[in-house]
């Protein structure tokens, strides 16, 4: 409700289709810290470090993703 308010709303500049991206990648990364989805990541990170670079669109998020799990899992080894 916040963002239908125009004076509130820090996305409104931008275009729908970018703002759909935008979303779905934010919604995306949230996912990623889900742990059912570890081993199939560990897979996945192994065949883009076999690759020299990314070579689909795909291939950014999926890094995204792996850093956005390994940040949720490396807070657990802190100590408080």
């Amino acid at each position: 409700q916040i963002l239908r308010d125009p004076n509130y709303n820090i996305f409104s500049d931008i275009e729908p289709q970018k703002f759909l991206r935008m979303k779905n990648t934010i919604v995306a990364l949230i996912l990623a810290t889900d742990m059912k989805h570890h081993f199939t990541m560990q897979q996945k990170l192994r065949s883009l470090a076999n690759a020299k670079a990314p070579k689909k669109p795909n291939d950014q998020l999926e890094q995204l993703k792996v850093i956005i799990h390994s940040s949720d899992l490396g807070n657990q080894g802190l100590r408080w």
